[in-house]
């Protein structure tokens, strides 16, 4: 892999994306990260976007079975086979140039002591054409890691280890949806 992420696209047919955010816009609520085991909204300088959790069984089965083959070609790490997290439907829209500044997507504590986020799965839903901004970046030692254009694709899905730093910049211009979502396991040795 020439990368810390590995990204494919053409992977989800353009008209179930469009499915996809035509089922859960409505739903949209103001972004909630974790802290100290609490579901919080954070200030507008650490995250700013809607989300909506994904309900639909067939949806998050295809999209699991996905990142799971991701997983096995790739990755390899001890997953949870029979695991059922989230997914979450997140909105970025240009009204408040929305964002999710640098983070990782595994927490460390107490309740993560045994098992932790090893896996995260982005799902472009929305053709670059239509927004401007909105790119996932991520840090590798001591640089930016800037993904070319082409995976800013409709039906592009993105798949990294959830310790790797990462943000997605300010939307300037139209609306990003994607769809996001962890596998989990056994914590590293």
């Amino acid at each position: 892999m020439k990368y810390n992420y590995f990204f494919q696209n053409d992977v989800v047919h353009s008209d179930l994306c469009d499915h996809i955010i035509e089922m859960h816009k409505k739903d949209l609520k103001p972004a909630e990260i974790r802290h100290q085991e609490k579901s919080i909204v954070p200030s507008n300088a650490i995250r700013k976007s809607s989300t909506a959790w994904v309900t639909d069984l067939e949806i998050k089965e295809n999209i699991l079975n996905i990142a799971h083959s991701y997983n096995q070609n790739f990755f390899n790490f001890d997953l949870y086979q029979n695991q059922n997290p989230d997914i979450q439907f997140t909105q970025y829209h240009e009204l408040d140039q929305d964002h999710y500044n640098w983070h990782i997507d595994c927490a460390t504590g107490e309740e993560f002591t045994y098992s932790q986020r090893k896996l995260s799965f982005i799902l472009n839903l929305t053709d670059p054409e239509e927004y401007e901004g909105g790119d996932v970046i991520f840090k590798v030692s001591s640089r930016d890691e800037i993904p070319s254009e082409i995976i800013k694709k409709k039906g592009t899905v993105i798949v990294f280890p959830s310790f790797l730093l990462h943000k997605v910049t300010p939307v300037t211009k139209g609306c990003r949806n994607s769809l996001v979502t962890w596998l989990w396991g056994p914590s590293f040795r």
